[in-house]
Parts: C-alpha cells; sequence; structure tokens
C-alpha cells in the first residue's frame, strides 16, 4: 500500500494481511529492549512502522527487525529518526490496522466466573 507523505515522500507498506505471528514476536521482542515509560511506547511505534515499511522516497536506507538467534536485531532504526514527526505519525496512522493485527484488544470477559470480575462481584460459594 503506498502512502503519500507531507513533503512529496512516499512509503510503501506491508499490506495488514500480510502481518503473521512472527511479527508480533519481533515487535514484542524489540519492545523488551526499550525501558519502561515512554521509551516503550516509542518502542512500540518504531517496530510496527520497521516491520511495515518495504521501500520509501527517503535517501537513508529503509529500517527493518530481523530475527537474530533467540532476539531481534533492529537494522537501520537511525533512518526513523531522520523523518519529521509529522512523517513518521502518517506512516505510524496508516500502518493502525496493521498495530491492530499485531497487538489486538481483546475484551475482557466479566460475567460470572470470569477471572476479571472483583471479588465482591463474585458468585458465593
Amino acid at each position: 500500500m503506498k502512502v503519500s507523505l507531507t513533503g512529496g515522500e512516499w512509503v510503501e507498506l506491508r499490506e495488514p494481511t500480510a502481518v503473521r505471528n512472527r511479527d508480533r514476536r519481533l515487535a514484542v521482542m524489540f519492545m523488551e529492549q526499550a525501558p519502561e515509560g515512554v521509551a516503550r511506547g516509542y518502542a512500540n511505534g518504531y517496530a510496527v512502522v520497521a516491520l511495515l515499511v518495504e521501500e520509501w522516497s527517503f535517501t537513508s536506507p529503509v529500517p527493518s527487525l530481523v530475527p537474530e538467534g533467540l532476539g531481534v536485531k533492529a537494522v537501520n532504526m537511525d533512518s526513523l529518526d531522520d523523518l519529521t514527526p509529522t512523517q513518521f505519525d502518517e506512516i505510524a496512522r496508516a500502518a493502525q490496522p496493521a498495530r491492530d493485527a499485531i497487538f489486538p484488544k481483546f475484551d475482557q470477559d466479566t460475567g460470572p466466573g470470569s477471572p476479571f470480575v472483583e471479588s465482591s462481584e463474585s458468585e458465593p460459594s
């Protein structure tokens, strides 16, 4: 999917349907390398963008995450730092469907017997 960016640049992203469980594993491993807090949120965004960008019009190399042993190796991630915040946000917005596939939000079952029910709401034994 080709996305036009501010400044006349463009990026080609993988289709959300091309996302696989290995992408989730790589993203999670990359995020685990980031410190707690705000940095973890940035790592999430960087991971998703790096997993989806196939090519772009920028002169810097395309970023990527690749398996390395039992971990993950970040390749050319500093290329993302050369984008303007607006360009990065445009890519992240276009990548949102894939982000939802990689990091789904499951509804918590709060019905009777659910482990997510407050103890005061649980059924008496």
